[in-house]
């Protein structure tokens, strides 16, 4: 398993396909993940990203902007601003591609319901398997950013995590996330 920022030990030249998923917490310097996909890529290879911007959002009025989830996310924005992270990097990522260089870059941007209540039964079906993710991974995904970045204590945390789920539980919460789909080809030689 390599660490795709470290130094890419494969040659230039080398794959025809790279593609990252859920990568947005996890990257500080995108440019170089770019630069290094672009290098690698052979010629007409593609490059694809599939990331979710986590900041909820709500058409109808039941997401507050001073509810529980909201703080939620602008407590883990604010730590990873701390740490170098941008969580705001997916909606980048199409001009991105192109300023590394990349040739037919496109974008698709989704709606991912947070729970069941959408009436469309895929996204129903989507909403379930989305909020059974956040639900899951909640206290792992949090541990770090607020408590080695915000100082939080771990007994405060997982308080504070107690209404995050109640928040998210809330079936008269309308809320939903922008996945984005971006992909992008390497020009051809020639």
């Amino acid at each position: 398993m390599d660490d795709c920022e470290s130094e890419w030990v494969y040659p230039q030249d080398h794959f025809d396909y790279v593609h990252g998923r859920h990568l947005s917490v996890a990257i500080k310097d995108w440019q170089k993940l770019l630069e290094r996909s672009f290098a690698h890529l052979k010629p007409g290879g593609h490059v694809e990203f599939q990331e979710i911007l986590v900041f909820p959002q709500s058409d109808d009025g039941t997401l507050p902007d001073d509810g529980v989830l909201q703080q939620y996310y602008r407590y883990m924005n604010e730590a990873c601003q701390m740490i170098s992270i941008d969580l705001e990097i997916p909606s980048k990522l199409t001009q991105m591609l192109r300023d590394a260089g990349f040739v037919d870059v496109k974008e698709e941007v989704r709606k991912i319901p947070l729970g069941t209540w959408p009436r469309d039964r895929l996204l129903k079906r989507v909403g379930a398997f989305q909020k059974a993710n956040f639900l899951e991974g909640l206290s792992a995904i949090s541990l770090g950013p607020y408590t080695r970045v915000l100082g939080w204590s771990k007994e405060r945390l997982e308080v504070w995590l107690t209404e995050v789920r109640e928040a998210i539980m809330d079936p008269r919460t309308h809320s939903y996330d922008y996945m984005y789909f971006v992909h992008g080809k390497k020009p051809a030689k020639g």
